[in-house]
């Protein structure tokens, strides 16, 4: 299934996300570096980010296993929960098209709590210069950059291009939660009409419909 670009941002430059595959439900998530048998250290944290009774996508999708292959490294932190979240919405809606974002590139940083919530991150300086660099490298002009991030990191990152305004077509999408993003791309719809995850007691919410409803 295509995804648009999505670029996550590090304070070593942003890693791209090449490909998500759905893995057997007994088998945990991992993310590794594309196309490669080398897991990277934040597997766990991954791991545990997707799957209940920890995890906020497995209440998304109804899926609970995934590998993703990245273009690099990423070491340590939680600013990569955004983007991968950015990723699973996308990918748990197989009928909604990229065809409109092909030319555009999904820049995303921010931390998300379990129930769906965007924080602010750190290091946005930096991780907006180590981007301007990789975008000067790329054969392709990107037009345009959606910036995906906490409203707080947005004015960071506004700030910096008001004092030294870069060539770039930018699109901002504050979120301050998950819900916001999924209405954004218009795909809140195709989340929570898949089918629901139940428990031996009563059915699970989707954590979508919890944070619409400030739950």
């Amino acid at each position: 299934m295509t995804i648009p670009a999505i670029w996550i941002a590090t304070t070593r430059g942003p890693v791209e996300v090449v490909s998500i595959t759905e893995e057997d439900p007994d088998i945990r998530s991992v993310l590794c570096l594309a196309d490669s048998f080398q897991e990277l250290p934040i597997s766990p944290l991954y791991d545990a980010f997707v799957r209940r009774p920890t995890g906020l996508i497995e209440q998304m999708t109804g899926h609970p296993s995934y590998r993703v292959d990245l273009s690099g490294p990423i070491t340590q932190g939680h600013s990569w929960q955004m983007g991968l979240t950015v990723m699973h919405l996308f990918h748990a809606k197989p009928n909604k098209s990229a065809a409109n974002l092909h030319n555009s590139l999904l820049w995303a940083t921010g931390k998300v709590t379990p129930k769906g919530i965007v924080q602010p991150v750190g290091e946005i300086k930096k991780k907006w210069q180590t981007t301007l660099d990789a975008l000067d490298k790329k054969p392709r002009f990107v037009d345009p950059v959606l910036v995906i991030a906490h409203p707080t990191n947005i004015a960071e990152i506004q700030a910096i291009e008001s004092d030294s305004p870069s060539e770039l077509t930018i699109k901002w999408v504050p979120a301050t939660s998950i819900i916001e993003i999924a209405n954004y791309f218009n795909l809140t719809n195709g989340i929570m009409e898949t089918t629901p995850i139940t428990s031996r007691r009563r059915p699970v919410k989707r954590i979508l419909a919890a944070v619409a409803f400030g739950l």
